[in-house]
């Protein structure tokens, strides 16, 4: 009985550990090929200066998306809200976490808006 006990727990402590992996992996070096590319309205711009992040909405699309630190990159959000109601194409990272299962938080890696790159994280 001990054994199959000790079996348990060991494996119980790997899934856990595997979970914790997954759920708590940062998202570094993003490729192109590992984004989904949204397009449309840009309706809102915010950012929080205490995180440096901007957040951004576009209209019909029911995401959370946001630019990790993009204060800290030479974006502004001044210069953001110029967009706001122009087409604009968003790649957001393809990061699935157990604290977001349904991907309702899109991390954004390159902003274009008429063919022009305005942010990129890609190299």
């Amino acid at each position: 009985m001990k054994k199959k006990t000790m079996i348990l727990l060991f494996s119980l402590s790997g899934l856990f550990l595997i979970l914790c992996a997954l759920t708590f992996r940062p998202i570094s070096n993003p490729q192109k090929d590992e984004c989904s590319l949204l397009q449309g309205k840009l309706a809102k711009i915010k950012s929080d200066p205490k995180t440096k992040d901007i957040y951004l909405r576009l209209e019909d699309v029911d995401r959370h998306l946001y630019i990790n630190r993009g204060l800290e990159k030479g974006l502004t959000e001044d210069r953001l809200k110029k967009l706001i109601g122009e087409n604009v194409s968003l790649y957001v990272v393809n990061h699935w976490t157990l604290l977001d299962p349904q991907s309702k938080t899109g991390h954004v890696s390159q902003v274009e808006h008429a063919e022009e790159i305005l942010y990129t994280e890609f190299h």
